[in-house]
């Protein structure tokens, strides 16, 4: 087995950035911002202007459009207006509230002066009547019934009438540029996404990276174990075949790293602070990958209660650990070959009984089968109950030379995993941090071990990298 200097750690693979972990969220607040946006500008702020355009045949005069203002809003010609087009009516439509009184009117009245305008041609006597508003359907016909309270005039100008020359159409898009929509959607969707990121990252309960969670934890960090796509976190048989079917995976090799750099000792006790966090799943990885590599090895399943490595490796029935410490059976007739590796298996129990490591002849059987085993097997695995659900486990921890702490990648509440720290410490077990479930930048090829400390076995092959 090729391992790193003494003192000098493997390096890791780089973890995906925070803005690819929340991807989703980000996405989604974006596109969330940028249609609440756009929509109160189309509701509020978007206006929309048809043009009438009539002319004036003045025998003697040119009129000038102040005259025609004048005309049109006269108090009982504008209100003739409103009336035509039902601005007041009683049940009218979400255009104007439906009030009947001078109050409605003059509501109606104040809004046809903000929106209607003049403009003259360079054509003489030749004007354009134009309305904006924010209703696209209403606002051709009240340019239309501007343009026909002129036609109908018969006192301007003195001496001649007015002609429609064309009606007005419901115009097609709105006002003025797209420029401030559009940045303003971008901005509002850029401040929404960045929000989402901030706020799904401060709600994060569990180590971000290496670096953060040594400096909470005050534990190495001796691996990390990406998460597999395509196979879920809870499915430990398709996990635990990868070090045998796919050993160019990045997840066997992030076990490799580990064996190459860690743990120096002789009896590691996988634990874990809260279940669900992949310490079985790890367990029987770990003890596959350096099976495989060609050191002896055997896995103690001690968790009595899920006995997911049993289960996972189906040995569940047979006779084990418990069987071995009532003296009952010989511990090497209680081991149990895998089939698809090298490694020795101490299941648990025949039987459905929990055995409670709790007294202390219980203990002083399990640190006598444990040294057994040590002294026949170069690495022995010890399976144990999560550290704050059992309190037995830290008793079982208590055997190992070593133990490897493992925390689920941005899950795993750092409070947990302090109260399994301390658990450990009490005990006076030495303790390293184990991230898994974590998803990578690229995939992991860089080589395992440094060239400079590489060296080749017989057949010109080399061990880890």
């Amino acid at each position: 087995m090729v391992r790193a200097e003494p003192g000098r750690r493997i390096a890791m693979p780089a973890l995906v950035s925070p803005l690819g972990v929340h991807m989703a969220w980000v996405i989604a607040s974006a596109l969330g911002a940028a249609i609440l946006i756009l929509g109160l500008y189309v509701t509020f702020a978007t206006r929309y202007t048809a043009t009438a355009q009539i002319a004036f045949d003045a025998r003697r005069s040119a009129v000038q459009a102040a005259q025609i203002d004048d005309y049109l809003f006269a108090p009982d010609r504008i209100a003739t207006i409103a009336d035509r087009l039902h601005l007041v009516a009683p049940g009218g439509d979400d255009w104007l509230p439906a009030r009947v009184g001078a109050l409605a009117r003059q509501r109606a009245v104040e809004r046809l002066r903000k929106g209607f305008r003049v403009e003259q041609t360079d054509l003489t006597n030749v004007f354009l009547l134009r309305y904006s508003d924010g209703a696209r359907r209403r606002v051709a016909p009240i340019a239309d019934a501007f343009a026909a309270a002129i036609v109908r005039a018969d006192a301007l100008p003195p001496g001649g009438h007015a002609r429609l020359i064309a009606r007005a159409t419901d115009p097609t898009a709105p006002d003025g540029s797209l420029i401030l929509p559009i940045a303003l959607v971008a901005l509002g969707a850029a401040a929404a996404a960045g929000t989402a990121l901030t706020l799904c990252e401060t709600l994060q309960k569990g180590p971000r990276s290496p670096a953060a969670a040594e400096k909470a934890l005050g534990l190495p960090v001796v691996a990390m174990i990406p998460a597999v796509r395509d196979v879920a976190a809870g499915a430990r048989a398709a996990l635990t075949e990868m070090p045998v079917t796919a050993p160019q995976s990045d997840y066997a090799r992030g076990f490799r790293r580990l064996l190459a750099a860690h743990p120096s000792g002789r009896i590691i006790a996988v634990c874990s602070a809260l279940a669900g966090e992949g310490k079985s799943t790890f367990a029987i990885s770990l003890a596959r990958t350096a099976a495989l590599a060609g050191r002896r090895v055997a896995l103690i399943d001690c968790d009595g209660r899920i006995r997911a490595a049993s289960a996972a490796l189906d040995v569940v029935g047979r006779p084990g650990l418990v069987q071995v410490m009532d003296e009952a059976l010989p511990l090497d007739d209680a081991l149990i070959a895998d089939p698809r590796s090298p490694l020795m298996i101490l299941a648990h129990s025949r039987d459905a009984a929990v055995k409670s490591f709790w007294s202390r002849e219980a203990m002083a059987g399990l640190r006598e089968v444990t040294q057994a085993l040590a002294r026949s097997f170069d690495l022995v695995v010890i399976d144990t109950p999560p550290l704050l659900a059992l309190v037995e486990a830290r008793d079982i921890a208590s055997v190992a030379d070593e133990a490897l702490l493992i925390a689920r990648w941005r899950r795993t509440p750092f409070g947990a995993l302090r109260h399994a720290r301390d658990i450990l410490a009490a005990k006076s077990v030495r303790a390293s941090l184990v991230l898994s479930f974590v998803r990578l930048a690229a995939p992991d090829r860089e080589p395992i071990v440094p060239s400079a400390q590489r060296r080749r076995r017989p057949g010109h092959q080399l061990v880890l990298s």
